[in-house]
């Protein structure tokens, strides 16, 4: 707290001091904003790697992480701490659901979710820039001719690679 003394004076006569009080408080802690990420397309027996590394604390702080499966065959049991989380999913045709709350040492965020689906090959890779409205996909397999993707005005924020995947084992 601060305080002011305010005094009047015209030269001849000084007025008594008018006391002003100033309390500076220290803002309230906002929860910390948890981010995982767009969705990913995973390759079958490959390293997947979930970062947090876009989560922030408005006030600056020093985050932890934890991560929980919350949908698919299950490759992680209970929560997992830390940034960032990797795992191998042994088979392809599954699509994993993460959870992640990130603490700034006093609140958590909201959960934040991405998903991993996993197939066992890529059948197209290409580069977006962020201007795109239109994208096509030439296919390598039989069963895929061309794929069309329509990409709404101001939806890409940054440049991106966009993937086709398959599962290429028989039916």
């Amino acid at each position: 707290t601060y305080a002011f003394d305010l005094f009047v004076d015209d030269g001849q006569t000084r007025s008594p001091p008018a006391r002003v009080s100033v309390s500076v408080s220290t803002p309230a802690n906002r929860p910390p904003v948890a981010r995982t990420g767009a969705a990913l397309l995973a390759l079958a027996g490959q390293f997947v790697h979930l970062d947090a590394g876009s989560s922030f604390d408005p006030e600056g702080s020093t985050l932890s992480f934890r991560w929980q499966q919350v949908g698919g065959p299950v490759v992680l049991a209970g929560q997992v701490s830390g940034s960032p989380l990797s795992f191998v999913p042994a088979n392809s045709g599954f699509t994993f659901r993460f959870q992640l709350v990130a603490n700034d040492g006093e609140l958590d965020s909201a959960p934040a979710f991405t998903d991993v689906t996993v197939v066992d090959t890529v059948l197209g890779l290409v580069p977006v820039d962020s201007h795109a409205q239109r994208v096509t996909l030439n296919g390598t397999a039989s069963a895929l001719d061309t794929t069309v993707v329509e990409v709404p005005e101001g939806a890409l924020a940054q440049p991106m690679t966009l993937a086709l995947g398959g599962i290429t084992r028989p039916w």
